[in-house]
């Protein structure tokens, strides 16, 4: 709703991701952060990222509003929304590694092209970025090269989605993994666990960067294959597959950077600007304040 005495903004909305967005929208509008309210249900339901892309059709509906004078309602049904709503990236990663003859892997190498979609919106490309400080994943890599290309096609515009950028990085990362002990004739599993960061090791910075602070990756493997039953996933794969069945047995190691606050937005800043905005983890907030003589 517009507020003509105020020349400012009224919104309701199951919107999350303001802090992020909010000064997007103001912007957009063409208003001082405080002429933009936004208000968010007390239970407004899951996510999984698709509700941080809602915010054009904020602006939008804020818009309409003060054209018309009178409160204004977004209303779609199910099909609509997942017709139109944000999809997550497209992407392209051929990637390479150097590999000693026991598995281990001594650098790596990375080119990512990612489909936006038609527009590139904020905060993408944040599905690129998100996790480009932990490119190695789990493993005790030290070199490390990257080329990363954005590129926008026909597709509808994206966003987050589900873990965005994580899938992406771990489809292309595993699937080397798998393909050295291929290659190598090794087990897989001997590969993963012959690569992860060594508990003594942390707290680990990776080769993009990021700050492991802690962990036991090879016990947490461990555990995995006892409580997952590995030994019997086992013996049901050889009795299928003598009857001439296809029975595969996957593995995985994945890391998730935390506390982020999409603080590596600020790799678009310049390094002063960058320093002035404090950490990239998001764990440091700033503000000013004012008082007047009056004590306002």
């Amino acid at each position: 709703e517009y507020l003509a005495a105020e020349e400012s903004y009224d919104v309701l909305a199951n919107f999350q991701g303001p802090y992020t967005l909010h000064p997007v929208m103001a912007r957009a509008l063409k208003v001082s952060g405080d002429r933009l309210r936004l208000r968010t249900p007390a239970d407004s339901g899951g996510s999984f990222g698709v509700k941080q892309a809602i915010f054009p059709y904020i602006v939008a509906m804020a818009l309409l509003s003060r054209r018309a004078a009178r409160p204004v309602k977004w209303v779609e049904d199910r099909l609509e929304h997942l017709v139109a709503s944000s999809s997550a990236t497209g992407r392209i990663t051929n990637i390479a590694a150097a590999v000693a003859r026991d598995g281990t892997i001594q650098a790596l190498k990375l080119e990512q092209i990612e489909d936006c979609g038609a527009y590139l919106r904020a905060p993408e490309p944040a599905s690129l970025y998100r996790m480009h400080g932990v490119l190695t994943g789990a493993y005790d890599i030290p070199h490390l090269a990257v080329t990363n290309r954005i590129v926008l096609t026909n597709r509808t515009p994206s966003g987050l989605n589900r873990g965005f950028g994580g899938p992406q990085v771990y489809f292309s990362l595993e699937r080397l993994m798998q393909r050295i002990s291929v290659e190598l004739n090794l087990d897989p599993l001997d590969v993963i666990r012959r690569n992860l960061v060594p508990a003594a090791r942390f707290p680990y910075r990776a080769a993009a960067g990021a700050v492991l602070d802690s962990g036991d990756y090879q016990a947490c493997v461990s555990q995995a294959l006892d409580k997952g039953g590995l030994a019997a996933l086992r013996i049901r794969q050889n009795e299928l597959r003598a009857k001439g069945r296809h029975y595969g047995i996957g593995f995985a190691a994945a890391i998730e950077p935390s506390i982020s606050n999409m603080g590596y937005i600020t790799t678009v800043m310049t390094p002063e600007e960058r320093r002035k905005a404090g950490p990239k983890d998001g764990a440091v907030s700033t503000a000013s304040v004012a008082i007047d003589p009056l004590g306002a």
